[in-house]
């Protein structure tokens, strides 16, 4: 799907199933492995806890970016703009970047329906879209927020 607008691309995402029975990773598992992507070679943080995951996320990804490293960090929920969920050493992916993300998810989500009888929820499309983007943009440490699925969320 190619989206005309970022509005639109927001719209289509905001609109998808917020929660899913959580019993296992399987679904994320099968996404994950249907992009064909690989994360072995990447270093990750993975922040957990009650209350400052997002403050966390940001202290770490300036202490890494002042040694050098290339970051992307995911976080969740945003403050003012969705584009502040993911980002590469700090800053937001853009605009266009993100509404092309959306609608391979929207694709992305009818070949998974197909395949597997259900589709994806939204924090795992978002968190999908997340790790394609670090994969494009080549980071050498990912930080993520774990949301609100705790062992069985989908940054898992």
């Amino acid at each position: 799907m190619t989206f005309k607008d970022l509005e639109t691309a927001l719209d289509w995402i905001e609109r998808q199933v917020k929660f899913k029975p959580k019993t296992d990773l399987s679904r994320m598992k099968k996404a994950l492995s249907e992009t064909g992507l690989s994360f072995d070679d990447v270093r990750k943080v993975h922040v957990a806890g009650t209350n400052g995951k997002g403050s966390v996320c940001q202290m770490i990804a300036t202490t890494a970016r002042r040694t050098g490293l290339s970051v992307g960090t995911f976080t969740s929920p945003y403050l003012v703009r969705f584009n502040e969920r993911i980002r590469v050493d700090l800053e937001e992916i853009e605009d266009r970047r993100l509404c092309e993300l959306i609608g391979h998810m929207y694709d992305f989500n009818d070949r998974f329906h197909a395949k597997h009888g259900e589709t994806l929820a939204f924090f795992e499309l978002v968190t999908l879209m997340a790790l394609i983007y670090f994969k494009e943009r080549n980071v050498d440490l990912i930080i993520m927020e774990v949301g609100l699925g705790g062992l069985l969320d989908a940054t898992n």
